[in-house]
């Protein structure tokens, strides 16, 4: 037992080599079962695409994939949110913009006029 913080901290190195070996007798799959088999909250991290694999996220309606649309050259899939509300929440309407969709709109927002907008084009700037 450790009387304070500053004994955990002397502590750490020693206590972090042991729990590395020990964790190295299992694999991740082994010990989330492991774990949650005893009622500790744990899982492993997984990789995006295994993430984004999980039956619990169509179920959930956590991710929204688009149909190519202007700008997509394939389905793209993107987060909506990772809860969800009673009534109502987040929602995706409608797929990204295509990039630069609204530079000229932009620009001209902030002062640039029509003929300075396209020497920035024309110097590839935008």
């Amino acid at each position: 037992m450790k009387a304070n913080n500053n004994q955990r901290l002397d502590g750490h190195a020693a206590e972090a080599a042991v729990l590395t070996e020990i964790l190295a007798t299992r694999t991740a799959d082994e010990w989330e079962s492991y774990l949650q088999s005893r009622r500790v909250p744990a899982g492993r991290v997984r990789r995006m695409q295994e993430a984004l694999a999980d039956p619990q996220l169509e179920t959930r309606t956590i991710v929204h994939r688009h149909d190519p649309a202007p700008g997509l050259s394939r389905p793209l899939t993107v987060p909506v949110a990772a809860f969800r509300l009673a009534q109502g929440g987040p929602s995706v309407e409608t797929a990204p913009r295509q990039v630069g969709a609204d530079t000229e709109a932009i620009l001209r927002e902030v002062g640039y006029s029509g003929p300075e907008i396209g020497q920035l084009r024309r110097l590839g700037a935008v």
